[in-house]
């Protein structure tokens, strides 16, 4: 960093920092870097010079600007860090701004911690995308298990189950599995597991059924039919 941009990002570091501590807004000041100067409000963030819910919420309203000079996951990484305390609103503008990009993986995980997955998977359960099964195979080939059970029990969605079994996590699968049907007993779940791993599934809903009497889940019909013809 040449000594005229640094004296830069010190001169606004000042600034901010004054404001906030005096309760003044900072829109003004950091609109006026962003239009001369941008990297200076960049640096600010990335080296955390300035940690204030206020100045990241700002940021939040205004990545469009900063996305033009700094990769989008190391944005709003450095953004999560301080946002810790509102993580729905920053979620919120990252599923909008880029709902499938690749790097989205690790940047949950850093946020959900082991609940990753489950927050993104809600996102595009609510958007009825169709590239869920290729999204739960990814956070289940990263080591997602409890975002996707929470996934499952949150929505019925059979998708989990089928694909934790289908990449050789049984005990996973299992509680995903029951976790969709406990939501909903019409949960296609055998029907998924079928399509993923093949028709014989015995000892699989044999399974499900005991987990589903030691909860007191009435027995979906599907189950019901299995048993029946097995």
């Amino acid at each position: 960093m040449s000594s005229k941009s640094n004296r830069s990002v010190e001169q606004a570091e000042a600034q901010i920092t004054e404001l906030l501590e005096t309760g003044k807004s900072i829109s003004e000041a950091v609109n006026e870097w962003l239009q001369t100067d941008p990297q200076v409000i960049v640096l600010l963030l990335l080296e955390g010079r300035i940690q204030h819910k206020v100045f990241a919420e700002y940021l939040l309203t205004v990545v469009q600007y900063l996305e033009a000079i700094v990769p989008p996951e190391e944005l709003y990484g450095a953004l999560g860090k301080q946002l810790t305390f509102n993580t729905e609103a920053l979620i919120d503008v990252v599923l909008e701004r880029h709902s499938s990009a690749f790097w989205l993986i690790d940047f949950f995980h850093e946020i959900e911690g082991s609940l990753f997955g489950y927050l993104h998977l809600r996102h595009k359960h609510h958007l009825k995308s169709r590239d869920i099964p290729t999204c739960c195979l990814q956070y289940a080939q990263k080591g997602a298990r409890d975002g996707l059970i929470a996934f499952a029990k949150k929505t019925g969605n059979p998708i989990p189950a089928a694909t934790l079994y289908g990449i050789g996590e049984p005990e996973a699968g299992l509680e995903a599995a029951v976790a969709a049907f406990t939501y909903s007993l019409k949960s296609p779940v055998l029907e998924f597991l079928a399509a993923k791993i093949g028709p014989d599934l015995d000892i699989i809903v044999e399974q499900i059924d005991e987990r589903l009497e030691a909860a007191d889940v009435e027995r979906p019909v599907s189950i019901e039919w299995y048993l029946s013809s097995m």
